[in-house]
């Protein structure tokens, strides 16, 4: 399961790369934030320690990325507003995925 976990993670990430402007990257943010946010559904043997660490990696890339795209201001407020907003539900699903970690010792 960890395997398929990355690979999708992964997937998303790489989709926030390469979608275009407004509602296309907000969708894409949003899908990696889902995606994020399942981890704490996993048990500890379903996910290894090296495969959470790298997901957490992805995750504080993804933030980096965005901060970078709002930065440039290319979108419309509203869509700015809601890519941001993905910031703040990555730390969310982050802080979550956190205390997963720190209570299975992954």
């Amino acid at each position: 399961m960890s395997a398929e976990l990355l690979a999708k993670t992964t997937e998303a990430a790489f989709a926030i790369d390469v979608s275009g402007r407004g509602g296309a990257f907000n969708s894409a943010v949003q899908r990696f934030v889902a995606i994020l946010k399942t981890v704490p559904d996993y048990g500890p043997a379903e996910i290894s320690s090296d495969d959470a660490g790298a997901i957490v990696a992805m995750a504080e890339s993804v933030i980096s990325r965005i901060e970078a795209r709002l930065s440039a201001g290319d979108d419309r407020e509203r869509t700015q507003t809601d890519i941001a907003e993905g910031i703040y539900d990555i730390r969310a699903a982050l802080e979550q995925i956190y205390i997963w970690r720190k209570h299975y010792g992954r």
